[in-house]
């Protein structure tokens, strides 16, 4: 569930950061003990200014439109309770997050 909650988070944003279309990639490796998925949109990004805020809690730039700023910052906890990592990374256009997660055998 809470796995799922991070996916529909990161999907969500990056939906929404998409208001008149484009593309959502969704891509994954396992890398030794570590399984690692991204998230990629090709919309406006993350300014550098604000990636340091990004998850913390009630920081959004969707205020206007309902955003309460805690899906990352949920998203990021949940990550690391489960002993994985959620970060924001350099990507070609838009915005990626990369999840990284312990690979449960």
């Amino acid at each position: 569930g809470e796995i799922g909650q991070v996916f529909m988070n990161l999907l969500l944003n990056a939906a929404q950061a998409l208001p008149d279309g484009g593309a959502v990639v969704v891509d994954g490796a396992v890398r030794g003990e570590v399984v690692e998925v991204t998230v990629a949109d090709d919309g406006p990004g993350i300014s550098r200014e604000r990636w340091s805020e990004v998850f913390e809690p009630y920081v959004t730039t969707r205020a206007d439109a309902g955003g309460t700023g805690l899906g990352l910052a949920v998203s990021h906890e949940i990550a690391r309770q489960l002993g994985g990592d959620l970060r924001l990374v350099e990507g070609a256009r838009g915005a990626t997050f990369a999840l990284t997660l312990p690979v449960w055998r």
